[in-house]
């Protein structure tokens, strides 16, 4: 029932099971304007700079055990661990594009990833405890002669 009083318009409010009360359906949201500034841009930028010196570093290590390696063991890791680069780096530019969208058109919403960091934290585990896993075993089977 709406009535009004002194200029006023009074709407009842429903009770919900998450709050005490809810907002009325005939008020709508009040959409703000975000500002952004240049330094977010610059901080996305380097934000995917920084990503791609550490994969660039693990490129470098990885095709350095392809190149190099004189067994069976350097080569399996040297492109386990490149597989694993050019994944991140993948991933580095799926984010830059992602949050670039994002602070185009002004959303204010997380800019973060809270679950990838830890998927790349736990494959880049995985993938050294492989490699050690089988250099021991190689070592285990017969040891190779320097």
């Amino acid at each position: 029932m709406n009535s009004t009083h002194s200029g006023y318009l009074s709407l009842p409010l429903q009770p919900t099971s998450f709050s005490i009360f809810t907002m009325p359906s005939a008020v709508a949201p009040q959409q703000s304007f975000i500002r952004v500034e240049p330094k977010v841009f610059f901080a996305n930028e380097r934000t995917l700079l920084s990503w791609l010196n550490f994969t660039v570093m693990l490129a470098g290590l990885s095709l350095g055990l392809l190149n190099f390696g004189t067994d069976k063991v350097g080569k399996i890791s040297g492109v386990l661990f490149t597989v694993i680069a050019m994944g991140i780096m993948l991933y580095a530019l799926y984010l830059y594009l992602w949050r670039a969208n994002m602070i185009r058109r002004r959303e204010g919403g997380p800019y973060d990833s809270r679950f990838a960091p830890v998927v790349i934290v736990i494959v880049l585990f995985a993938a050294v405890c492989i490699n050690f896993g089988l250099r021991v075993s190689a070592e285990v089977a017969g040891p190779s002669n320097p």
